[in-house]
């Protein structure tokens, strides 16, 4: 009677949508009063405990709609992992495991009990290495991790990030990255590049100290810093990176890549919807629209061994020109 009074008065205070649900929910679970330490179950209790306890789980009614959250609700669309073999796998690919296990001494390794611990002794003494040592080990443990992805298509098919997985630290994808081409970003504004120079020639002049024409030529600067950057960028994204699923990996993990690439290209990737990565779909529009680009050329140079005028030759390239505005 107590757990019924109680019911009632938590059920009062929730918004009408929910309280007769809660009311038929709550009421049908089986419980237990106690009064004066003795036990007292009803038969409708004793024949439940007699169930085994999955069974008992399993017989209880399905939570109402109207109580259940957006976590609770199965989904279609759930992102696929690793399997447990694979993650396993995965483990001895990382640089961190390498170095321990061929560039760290035998008589040097502790014994651990315990597994986490030794995996974090082994991080530790990894981050401890300078950028070249690090990334020595970062290019072996790309070359198996390769491995792992040329005997596991499915990986690559259902794009199922492992980068992360393999490169825990954010300063080593990028410096993977950076090896194989990624451009160096420049400074966000002019006061960044005026400090990074000024740390580079050791100056103690301040940006208060500049003059606004000085001001304005930092911003030149950088203004063509940028362009530069984003010419490299979209080279690096569309010609060296060798695949769709490493552009996938590379965007998902590199925080600036998507932002930067859509700046770049002036178009979007993203699903503003979903949040998800539509690479494929991008790449397949690219592709007819570089074939569009040749189509175009083809006519353009038919046109222009016709004996045109001067006039007429330069409308043609004024025409060239507004399309590759809008093509880029």
């Amino acid at each position: 009677m107590e757990y019924s009074a109680q019911v009632r008065n938590f059920a009062n205070d929730l918004p009408e949508r929910l309280r007769t649900d809660y009311l038929l929910f709550a009421l049908q679970l089986p419980h237990k009063s106690q009064t004066n330490n003795t036990s007292i179950t009803s038969d409708h209790d004793k024949t439940n405990n007699a169930k085994p306890i999955r069974q008992r789980r399993k017989s209880l009614t399905a939570l109402p709609d109207s109580l259940k959250t957006e976590t609770s609700k199965p989904t279609d669309d759930v992102q696929p992992k690793l399997t447990k073999a694979q993650l396993n796998t995965l483990h001895k690919c990382m640089p961190s495991v390498i170095y321990y296990e061929t560039g760290v001494p035998n008589n040097d390794k502790p014994t651990f009990t315990r597994k986490v611990t030794k995996n974090t002794y082994i991080r530790s003494l990894f981050n401890q290495l300078d950028d070249n040592e690090r990334l020595k080990y970062i290019l072996k443990s790309i070359k198996k991790w390769n491995g792992l992805l040329n005997s596991n298509p499915n990986i690559i098919e259902n794009q199922i990030p492992t980068l992360h997985l393999l490169l825990s630290r954010n300063e080593d994808i990028v410096l993977y990255f950076s090896s194989i081409g990624l451009p160096q970003r420049p400074p966000v504004n002019g006061l960044f590049l005026f400090n990074y120079e000024k740390e580079e020639i050791g100056s103690e002049k301040s940006w208060s100290d500049l003059s606004e024409i000085e001001k304005n030529e930092y911003s030149q600067q950088l203004a063509e810093l940028k362009t530069e950057y984003y010419q490299k960028l979209t080279e690096f994204v569309d010609h060296i990176l060798p695949s769709d699923y490493m552009r996938y990996e590379f965007f998902r993990n590199v925080k600036y890549g998507i932002r930067d690439y859509e700046l770049a290209t002036k178009s979007e990737i993203t699903d503003k919807v979903t949040g998800h990565i539509k690479l494929k779909e991008y790449y397949i529009q690219k592709k007819a629209m570089y074939h569009d680009m040749n189509q175009f050329n083809q006519i353009k140079q038919s046109l222009l061994s016709t004996g045109l005028t001067k006039e007429q030759e330069k409308l043609i390239e004024d025409l060239s020109q507004l399309l590759f505005k809008y093509m880029k």
